[in-house]
């Protein structure tokens, strides 16, 4: 039933329009919904008249009632599995007591719904869901801190690498394998399921194996200062070269989060559905895997632990591959792109946290990469809401995002090499211009 349906009046007045009324509605009843719920059912078009008029007009399709829900958690259901209500849509049923945070019983009873129909509350995934937002950027941020507590300079980038590869595989793996395990007859729930088991697992590893610091620090006890988070937010902020590399991220993290999250759309229309999405993905993956392992390998060998380079190199390769994504149609085109882009651009990511974190010295490299993923992330929300605007015309997007990439190459040449030896390690830390 629509959310305009008045078919419920009589049920509407025949529980609310008899006996002592105030402005036309029954007062007793009036103030147990106000004590209860906080509002008033005062039309024939809320949820519980409408149950009611089922209940009396089609008692075939009542019988048949497993839960009673709108056409938003009906969908949420379809799409996960699961029958279940937030706190705030089970508010708009009337049904639902704000102060206890359950649904009222004597409300149904007054009524004559069957409590059963209603949907059961996930308070428990929405406090788990808050948990997972708040973590995230403890644990997104958490490689760059382990390669600076933990590694030598000439093993950061890689050991940064190895971190934001798992990032990446995590964040891949999801919209990758669940398709396939789909296609093969598993249920959402199961699959959700078998991800929370695997979460739990490694979560319960982490406790039991992680420590803080190595039992012997790769540096002096002095090049292992690092300013509190307060005095490093403020010095990052008068870096030339870091502000440069945040804006750079900003870009570079926004391009890869509105083409991974486009994938399927924009493969299967530029290559006129000839490509498999799916497969090219983890064909993607995998190129990206071998890019961020290699190239921030060669980053950490070269003798003078140089990053711009590499940095400013790859992402030439990257907008390259994106040019030739567009231009050339069909499984060459996805295949330029993604070992230009994905090795090289992509692959080449590890090593501008690196950059940053050397750029920001003293500051904690869980900041600065913080910063980084902060900007990045937001980025990745700009750079889809502007895609959404040029609706299925993907040409255009991949050029904007071509664009970008080429724009981040400006920016990095502006930028400058500045090493941790090169800076005093307390007090007066020289200036950038």
């Amino acid at each position: 039933m629509s959310c305009m349906d008045t078919r419920a009046n009589k049920q509407f007045e025949d529980s609310m329009c008899r006996g002592f009324r105030v402005e036309g509605l029954n007062l007793i009843r009036v103030l147990r919904y106000l004590r209860i719920t906080g509002a008033v059912s005062g039309s024939a078009k809320d949820p519980g008249w409408k149950y009611l008029w089922v209940k009396e007009n089609e008692p075939g399709f009542y019988t048949k009632i497993y839960k009673w829900v709108d056409a938003q958690q009906y969908l949420t259901y379809r799409a996960s599995g699961t029958l279940k209500t937030t706190r705030d849509d089970a508010s708009l049923t009337f049904l639902y007591n704000v102060k206890k945070r359950e649904w009222s019983k004597s409300l149904c009873e007054m009524l004559g719904v069957d409590m059963a129909h209603l949907p059961d509350l996930y308070t428990v995934v929405l406090v788990m869901t808050v948990g997972f937002a708040i973590a995230q950027p403890f644990i997104l941020n958490a490689p760059g801190l382990v390669a600076g507590k933990w590694f030598p300079e000439n093993e950061r980038a890689t050991a940064n690498g190895v971190g934001l590869l798992a990032n990446y595989l995590g964040m891949g793996t999801g919209p990758l394998l669940t398709p396939l395990l789909l296609d093969g007859g598993m249920a959402i729930r199961t699959i959700l399921l078998i991800y929370g088991i695997a979460a739990t697992v490694g979560a319960a590893l982490f406790l039991v194996f992680a420590k803080e610091k190595p039992p012997t620090p790769p540096c002096s006890e002095e090049d292992a200062h690092r300013a509190s988070f307060k005095e490093g937010f403020r010095i990052v902020m008068k870096r030339k070269y870091f502000l440069i590399i945040l804006v750079v991220f900003f870009l570079m993290l926004g391009v890869f989060n509105t083409f991974f999250t486009m994938i399927e759309p924009i493969i299967s229309s530029m290559t006129g559905g000839k490509v498999d999405p799916t497969g090219a993905g983890i064909v993607g993956v995998a190129i990206l895997i071998a890019g961020s392992l290699v190239i921030s390998a060669f980053s950490d060998r070269d003798k003078r632990h140089r990053r711009l380079p590499y940095m400013i190199v790859c992402n030439i390769a990257g907008v390259i591959g994106f040019g030739l994504f567009i231009l050339l149609n069909g499984f060459p085109g996805m295949l330029a792109s993604g070992l230009l882009y994905g090795f090289f651009t992509i692959g080449s990511a590890p090593v501008v946290p690196t950059f940053a974190a050397e750029a920001a010295y003293p500051v904690s490299e869980g900041t600065s990469e913080g910063l980084l993923m902060f900007a990045g992330n937001v980025g990745g929300v700009i750079f889809l809401g502007i895609a959404s605007l040029f609706g299925a015309n993907h040409l255009s997007i991949m050029i904007l995002m071509t664009a970008i990439s080429a724009l981040c190459i400006g920016l990095m040449l502006l930028a400058k090499e500045t090493k941790p030896e090169n800076k005093l390690k307390t007090g007066g830390i020289k200036k950038e211009p």
